[in-house]
């Protein structure tokens, strides 16, 4: 097998196959109500583009615990497998990046999950692992520490080196946007509520509510689910 890291892959641009599944992914662009489009809440849920750090790398979140209702649906996880390629390809591919690995309970033992990551590890350019300069783990405990574990046969030293866990949504927001607290308020909106109210179970604080809240205080707030 071989290790899915820049140093072991030769196509940098990205192989037949990669190309091929960002050809069709492209086709299921559009407004979510359009047939065969991806569904609009996806881009505020599932894979959320941040934009840059304050070291000028792209930010991206993203929370597989959405894809949950449709792990029994194989036409549903191709279209996300498509949506996620297709947008990472537009980072990945282009910037310095870093990644955030939300934790929301997922059952990565889906043998249908495990079918598309497996692809996934074989297809992807070596520009990912060579533009990634980290990978967060948000809220990982000790079953994610084991999930990541069952993985270590398709990941080498080079990308084990650049995954960090982390605890809580603030020290992320303070690591990567040190002393700027507007910018750090606009990431922590970003992440989805479902994870930000996970993290305030986990920091012990009070859960945040939408009823009786105005709008405005919603939206500065939190992010979308």
């Amino acid at each position: 097998k071989v290790k899915w890291d820049a140093q072991n892959r030769e196509d940098l641009d990205g192989s037949e196959g990669y190309l091929r599944i960002i050809e069709e992914a492209k086709q299921c662009s559009g407004h979510g109500a359009s047939a065969g489009s991806f569904p609009e809440e996806w881009d505020a849920q599932l894979l959320v583009d941040c934009g840059m750090t304050a070291d000028g790398q792209r930010l991206v979140l993203f929370t597989p615990g959405f894809l949950q209702p449709i792990l029994d649906d194989d036409d549903e996880l191709d279209r996300a497998f498509r949506f996620i390629l297709l947008n990472m390809h537009n980072i990945a591919m282009q910037h310095k990046f870093i990644f955030v690995y939300c934790c929301l309970g997922m059952d990565w033992s889906s043998p249908m999950l495990g079918e598309r990551l497996q692809i996934a590890f074989d297809i992807l350019p070596k520009k990912y692992t060579k533009n990634l300069k980290r990978f967060y783990i948000l809220h990982g405990n000790s079953s994610t520490r084991l999930t990541m574990w069952s993985f270590y046969a398709w990941l080498t030293p080079q990308f084990w080196e650049k995954i960090q866990y982390v605890n809580s949504i603030e020290k992320m927001c303070e690591d990567l946007f040190p002393d700027d607290d507007a910018a750090q308020a606009e990431l922590r909106r970003r992440f989805p509520q479902v994870i930000q109210r996970q993290d305030a179970q986990q920091r012990g604080s009070d859960l945040p509510v939408n009823f009786g809240a105005p709008v405005r205080a919603i939206c500065n707030t939190f992010g979308v689910d």
